[in-house]
């Protein structure tokens, strides 16, 4: 697969979509993060069983002997509020395609992406993955190989990085998404690798900003992801391969 990338137009795809959705994306990463925050504090009050429970866990020694007392409770209350994190994340892509359309934005736009058949699919991808990856680091985990799960849970992400751009823009159905988006990472891996590392990297440095920073910079990883994937998309328009 002969894949071009216009450097200077992927540079300036990105500085556009950041001041046409930076600060709406950001907001809506802040709703989420709410809405994380309001899931964990109800799968807590239910292990703990009541809310005078839940208040006098004030100290970090009560906070690890409940972590102790439910490992499996807390195991499934993280791998389903991980599935509900990416998923509504994923919605950000709502706002950067209707900014290519229009200059009317808002957080309802990422919101109705997710409530559509596409959505689904996006939704059903994000739970096979997350269970995958998680079922293979506890896997690993338990044989001390701690690292070599994260290894193989991280090239499964990055090989699928391209799948919900396939779901959400192209309407791709599931298989499909994933088979295009590992071929298309396969074409150009020595590329692709550093320019998604270095994306994440920037896109979590918000953290050392007292850790609010980061509800501005998660949404850079969206908008690359968004603006290789139509960079990459135009480059085979332009050059169609030779019969």
């Amino acid at each position: 697969m002969n894949i071009e990338i216009d450097q200077t137009k992927l540079s300036e795809r990105i500085l556009t979509i950041v001041k046409a959705v930076g600060v709406l994306a950001g907001l809506y990463v802040f709703l989420t993060f709410v809405i994380v925050f309001l899931l964990y504090t109800l799968g807590f009050l239910q292990m703990t069983g009541s809310t005078d429970a839940l208040l006098q866990i004030n100290t970090p020694e009560v906070l690890e002997q409940l972590l102790a007392q439910n490992t499996t409770e807390i195991i499934y209350l993280n791998l389903l509020i991980s599935i509900v994190l990416h998923f509504m994340l994923s919605g950000i892509y709502g706002m950067i395609i209707k900014s290519t359309q229009s200059p009317s934005i808002g957080l309802g736009d990422a919101l109705k992406l997710l409530f559509t058949r596409r959505g689904l699919k996006v939704f059903l991808y994000i739970a096979i993955v997350q269970i995958a990856v998680n079922s293979i680091n506890h896997f690993f985990n338990f044989y001390d190989l701690t690292m070599v799960g994260f290894s193989i849970g991280a090239l499964l992400q990055f090989l699928t990085y391209f799948t919900i751009p396939f779901i959400y823009i192209e309407n791709s159905n599931f298989f499909n998404a994933i088979t295009k988006s590992v071929h298309t990472i396969n074409s150009k891996p020595l590329f692709f690798i550093p320019i998604i590392l270095f994306t994440y990297l920037v896109s979590l440095s918000g953290i050392l900003l007292f850790g609010i920073g980061i509800i501005f910079t998660l949404p850079i990883n969206f908008i690359m992801a968004y603006s290789l994937f139509t960079i990459i998309n135009e480059g085979k328009t332009a050059n169609p391969p030779k019969a």
